[in-house]
Parts: structure tokens; sequence; C-alpha cells
């Protein structure tokens, strides 16, 4: 069902894997299957996934699990084409799993053809926490990103643009209960409190203190620029989770015309006018160019160079 599953390192002692996965095009996962039917599928500890370009899949592009991992420079298009309740990239169910980033990717055209929950460029499902999702593009899809009540996760610098339903979608469901059996069960089989990971993830040893660890505390959400059809960065399910000790959200720019930025029809992203005075202003960093992510050579044998290449798919 998958292109690819992996895993590596060693998770208890915080052991890189040294795996890397780059300058790939995979496509069409799952035209036999559609749950589970992943482009790539990774676990263990800092596996890095760069430069890839991962479109037209049933189900995820990237599902994953574990400590360090990397992915940046990719583009991810048309996900979940088959489901819902599903992420371009998605994770989920486990609070030990920290320290992961999401970096100078573009995620377009991630859309629910079928009912059920939404989609979404990035899915931190369950609870999930310590992610940072930074300095990637958003364009075109129903939910750009969801923290579905983890902690300690942080938006920045992102560009969302267009989103059909919501950019960013919360909930305070650990509030409730839902999963705390599996998330406990999954704390105990790492030593979270020692030397080693107390250094790594202060915030997840402090955990061991906390009598409400299903609250989704310590999430930032700044320093981000969206254009959105009405004008709301954030949805809140549940008047509770509006907390700012859970969802710290500043410092974000509303843009409030498409020519804020360069050309969207061309994938160009760079900000101008107002927008550019506030970046300026608010240590903005320039937007990821199209050009810089996906492969940056042809992938595979030369003699099928003359096959299909990635296109600029342009906003509908």
């Amino acid at each position: 069902m998958f292109t690819l599953y992996y895993t590596g390192g060693d998770r208890i002692n915080l052991i890189p894997s040294g795996i890397t996965i780059e300058d790939n095009h995979i496509s069409r996962v799952g035209r036999v299957a559609a749950v589970g039917a992943d482009g790539i599928s990774h676990a263990g500890v800092h596996n890095v996934i760069r430069n890839n370009y991962i479109h037209h899949g049933t189900y995820s592009c990237i599902t994953w699990a574990g400590n360090d991992h990397v992915m940046e420079y990719n583009h991810f298009q048309d996900c979940c084409q088959n489901s819902s309740d599903c992420g371009a990239v998605h994770c989920g169910r486990d609070w030990s799993m920290r320290g992961n980033y999401i970096r100078h990717n573009y995620f377009q055209n991630t859309h629910r053809n079928w009912p059920g929950a939404q989609v979404r460029g990035v899915m931190l499902d369950d609870e999930f926490s310590s992610v940072n999702i930074e300095n990637n593009v958003f364009l075109n899809n129903e939910v750009h990103a969801n923290i579905g009540g983890g902690r300690d996760n942080i938006i920045r610098y992102n560009i969302f643009y267009n989103a059909t339903e919501i950019a960013i979608d919360v909930d305070a469901r650990g509030l409730t209960g839902a999963d705390l059996p599996q998330l406990e069960a999954s704390l105990k089989k790492v030593p979270y409190t020692n030397a080693l990971w107390s250094s790594r993830y202060p915030k997840l040893a402090a955990m061991a203190y906390d009598k409400v660890r299903g609250a989704p505390r310590g999430n930032e959400i700044y320093k981000n620029v969206y254009y959105a059809h009405d004008d709301r960065l954030m949805n809140y399910h549940g008047s509770f989770v509006v907390n700012d000790s859970y969802f710290n959200v500043a410092d974000n720019y509303m843009a409030w015309l498409q020519n804020e930025f360069v050309s969207p029809e061309n994938l160009n992203f760079d900000l101008q006018g107002a927008a550019n005075e506030w970046a300026k202003s608010n240590d903005f960093p320039t937007p990821i160019a199209f050009k810089n992510v996906g492969p940056r050579i042809k992938p595979g044998p030369s003699y099928l160079h003359t096959g299909r290449q990635r296109k600029k798919t342009q906003l509908k």
C-alpha cells in the first residue's frame, strides 16, 4: 500500500537514523486502496525527507511517527483524494514524539471529495505535540493546518492562502479524556524524565507533574500571513479552547487584497505593498520560492527523462 515505508534510529537513546529521502517523484499512490495508502510512511529518529514531489494520492502523502524528523523543501499536491479526515502530512496520538519540523514546503490543493471530516495540509491528529510548522506556503487546501488537541506546537512564518474552509483549525479534545489510555501507555514506553530526554524535551518531562495532561497547553501561532475569503485565520472547536495558555495567537497579518502577493496565479507569494511593509517591521522571512521545492534533479534513469515532469499548477 505504501510507495515507501521505513523506520530507523533508536528512540530510547534518541540516536538518529541517518536516513535521507530526497529528490523523488511519487504519484498516483493507492489506485487499489484508499485509507492507509501513503506516499511515504516513516518512523524512528531524525529521518530527513526533502525535495520530493508527492502528489495525487488517495490518502496522505506522508505519515510519520517518532522524534526529531525534518520534512523540508517538498511539494505536496492533491493528496487525500479518496479519503476524509486526512492530512497531506499526517501524524497522531503520541505525546512523546517530539522535536519534529515541517518547513519550507508547498502544500497545494488538498480537498475533500467524500463525506466526512475535513482534510488538511498538515494534520496533527489526536493530541500530537511539539511540531514546528514554519516557513511553508499553503494554498487552496480545505484546511491548511490543524492542532488536534496537542501541546507545544509552533506555527509561524507561513503563508496561508485561500483555504476553502479555514486556515488553522484547533481543538481541546484531550480535556474530554479522548485517547487518554493510549497516550499514557505510549508515554510510559519511553524514559521521558531521564537526563537525556528531559534535556532534549523539557516540556515533555514537565508533563510528569501536570494533573491535566490532556490540556492543549503551550501552542504558539504567530507571524503568519494569511488571505481568506471570510477574513478568519482560525476556527476554535468549543468555547473552552479560547485560552491564551492553550493557543497564544499573536502578530499575524491578514492580507486584505490578493495583490499584496506578487503573483499568486503563478505561485509567487512574495509580499508587496502593505504586506511587505508589515513583513519588514516584523522580521517575516521571504516566502520559499516555488523553484526551490520538489526534486532538484530529474528523478529516475536518464532514459526516462523524456517522460512526465513536474509542472507549475496554477491556482483555480
